[in-house]
């Protein structure tokens, strides 16, 4: 605990709050909290207030201190640099979460090959130490697919969530959480996310798996509906919203987008991803929808 504002202090509180060796001597103490000297004259009354106590110290990423904590956020790849970790009364425990880019939506030709909804990025949370990560710290963003192709994976202090698979097209069969068409399978879900849904036996794309759910089966000449995202506020105060969401599958009536932000299917042309870490929707008779980049974010305690 902080050392008293007011009335008699000694070398002796001193000590018991910062440590030291015996003898003491306020030498020894020079810089140990914010506002000591660190250098020349230094005197007990420089001490009133001054605690050991010291959250964990970074930059980087955009910085929004909220609740008790300090998040950082990454929406595009760099650097999360760890000057200290924390000490005293203040927790080292870093939360993380992780969103990896969607998988683009599979394109059309009509009935046979018809385009699949692209799979959400998977989301994975973690913890690590504010101590065990001091120094330089490389946060990857994952990209969004394109039409027919997965997204990207994202990872940053040893977390790392998966990419969203493209969904089932002309020439491509699905991948990580795509979903299929007549003639080419779905996807299962990586770690952090879930498999697209059923394909049939007739001209419709099923929905790519979101974060939250698998993707919805084909329903006659309807594409499926992509899976839902989650809600990741997990981390607190709305910085991360709903992600993760996956894209509709493409049919004589297009299958709907996943919860906030999965591309919707489309009897022509599909549509993107809207949200962090959705899949694009398919398309029956052309380019399906692009899915959207991934994020990265954590918090502690100050």
């Amino acid at each position: 605990m902080a050392l008293p504002s007011t009335g008699t202090l000694s070398l002796n509180d001193i000590a018991g709050e910062f440590g030291g060796s015996v003898p003491h001597s306020l030498s020894e103490y020079y810089g140990v909290a914010a506002g000591i000297p660190t250098s020349g004259t230094i005197s007990i009354d420089d001490f009133y207030g001054a605690s050991a106590a010291a959250p964990i110290s970074a930059t980087g990423g955009t910085i929004t201190d909220v609740g008790g904590y300090r998040y950082h956020v990454f929406t595009s790849g760099g650097t999360l640099s760890i000057s200290s970790g924390a000490t005293g009364s203040y927790s080292d425990t870093i939360t993380v979460a992780a969103q990896g880019g969607g998988g683009g939506g599979g394109s059309g030709t009509g009935n046979i090959y018809t385009g699949a909804g692209g799979g959400g990025g998977c989301y994975v949370t973690g913890t690590t130490t504010g101590t065990s990560k001091i120094g330089s710290n490389t946060i990857t963003i994952g990209l969004g697919g394109s039409s027919g192709s997965s997204g990207g994976s994202t990872s940053g202090l040893g977390v790392s969530a998966s990419q969203g698979g493209n969904g089932a097209d002309t020439n491509n069969s699905s991948t990580s959480g795509g979903g299929g068409n007549h003639v080419r399978a779905q996807s299962a879900g990586l770690t952090g996310g879930n498999a697209g849904g059923a394909r049939g036996s007739i001209g419709a794309g099923s929905g790519g798996g979101g974060a939250g759910s698998v993707g919805g089966a084909v329903s006659s000449y309807r594409g499926g509906a992509g899976g839902s995202g989650v809600n990741t506020n997990i981390l607190g105060a709305g910085t991360y919203g709903y992600t993760g969401a996956g894209g509709g599958g493409g049919g004589h009536t297009g299958g709907a987008g996943g919860t906030s932000g999965g591309g919707a299917g489309g009897l022509g042309a599909a549509s993107s991803a809207t949200s962090y870490g959705s899949g694009g929707g398919g398309a029956y008779n052309a380019s399906g929808g692009a899915g959207y980049q991934g994020k990265w974010a954590c918090r502690y305690e100050i």
